[in-house]
């Protein structure tokens, strides 16, 4: 089973530095969408159009701390949903 969800743009203030260097590679990173995919138990859960910077080089992907705690909450949120459905809770 797969669950969409969405993080909303408004509101979640993407990077505010003008120029921002790929920790992998050292290109600079370009702001963009990204979709965020996850596996919880036997589900896989994706998350869509992502704010995040994104190296065109070598594919790295990088979130705001902001966003990083709004992943985390809709993961947990699905986690906990789960449970309450009846559905046994799998190690990610």
């Amino acid at each position: 089973m797969h669950t969409f969800l969405n993080i909303p743009q408004n509101g979640l203030d993407l990077m505010n530095s003008l120029f921002h260097e790929c920790c992998l590679c050292s290109v600079k990173m370009r702001e963009g969408g990204y979709d965020f995919i996850a596996r919880i138990g036997d589900e896989i859960i994706v998350i869509k159009d992502i704010p995040a910077l994104i190296c065109d080089t070598c594919e790295e992907v990088e979130y705001t701390l902001v966003v990083s705690r709004e992943i985390d909450r809709i993961r947990k949120e699905f986690h906990a949903k789960r449970h309450q459905t009846g559905k046994a809770a799998d190690s990610e």
